[in-house]
């Protein structure tokens, strides 16, 4: 994830729900947002999205 202040924040969640994060992202009456450990403001939440897969594959052939 990454905020409008800066910040770059790689977070562990047990599950994720694009659209409950939309939802929780756009109501202005929500003033912070509890994803993983870390509880953060609605307003410098910029981006949020699962980790692209690492590619695991081994060339060796």
């Amino acid at each position: 994830m990454s905020t409008h202040s800066g910040k770059e924040l790689e977070i562990e969640v047990e599950s994720y729900n694009a659209t409950e994060m939309n939802q929780k992202t756009n109501d202005r009456e929500v003033d912070t947002i509890v994803i993983g450990d870390y509880i953060l403001s609605r307003i410098d939440i910029k981006y949020v999205g699962p980790k692209a897969p690492q590619n695991t594959e081994n060339s060796s052939e």
